[in-house]
């Protein structure tokens, strides 16, 4: 386990963008949910296909006696496959819908935080603080075991958004590390407050997925 020494963090302001990117998870899982549910009528068109199609093969067991019985037991069972396909259809429109303007959104979403955090790094991280996995004191070796172990801290500390490897690499640029030859603290500020933003929203969609596909499958 390494230890990172922090300069300066903004727990205020950290919890404002968790808040607020936990708040946009559960409006878009809530939504698409409202979109996935069957609603009560689809519900009974489902138990209908089911009797109907029971019924139309207790009819054909009958034979050429009850084909007019038959008929019309198939053209029923057409009509309910026909609306279900159609609530379907509907379904497929909406969620297409859904996707396009939460992309617009999410992207508008980003830029605003990008903005507003321009140049406010949430976390400042003492490089020259890390403790490092080698004697060597040289600038470029401390600087390289300084980002290797800042690495190595991001991917714990940001767990699961590790598994997007665009993030993570925005992640890396996004906190102040100071540098081992000039003193100076290097850092793009904006990203920050993404990253955090990122790894609320991820984690709460990733337990609404799973609480909200339980409800689904009820």
């Amino acid at each position: 386990m390494i230890d990172i020494p922090l300069l300066h963090m903004y727990p205020h302001d950290i919890l404002l963008v968790l808040c607020a990117s936990a708040g946009y998870s559960i409006l878009k899982q809530t939504r698409l949910y409202l979109i996935e549910r069957p609603s009560t009528n689809e519900r009974n068109l489902q138990q209908n296909i089911s009797s109907y199609r029971s019924l139309v093969q207790q009819s054909r067991a009958k034979g050429p006696s009850a084909f007019v019985e038959t008929s019309k037991l198939e053209r029923k069972l057409l009509q309910y496959e026909k609306s279900i396909s159609d609530l379907k259809d509907l379904r497929s429109n909406q969620r297409d819908q859904y996707t396009k303007s939460n992309k617009k959104l999410s992207r508008a979403i980003y830029i605003l935080f990008f903005i507003l955090y321009y140049a406010i790094p949430l976390f400042q991280i003492d490089g020259l603080a890390l403790p490092l996995s080698s004697t060597s004191t040289s600038s470029s070796t401390s600087s390289s075991k300084l980002e290797n172990n800042a690495s190595t801290f991001l991917r714990e500390l940001l767990f699961p958004l590790q598994y997007s490897g665009l993030s993570i690499k925005l992640a890396q640029l996004s906190w102040g590390i100071q540098d081992s030859e000039s003193q100076a603290l290097k850092h793009f500020s904006g990203l920050g407050a993404l990253v955090i933003f990122w790894a609320g929203e991820l984690t709460v969609e990733l337990l609404l997925e799973n609480v909200y596909g339980y409800m689904l499958r009820l």
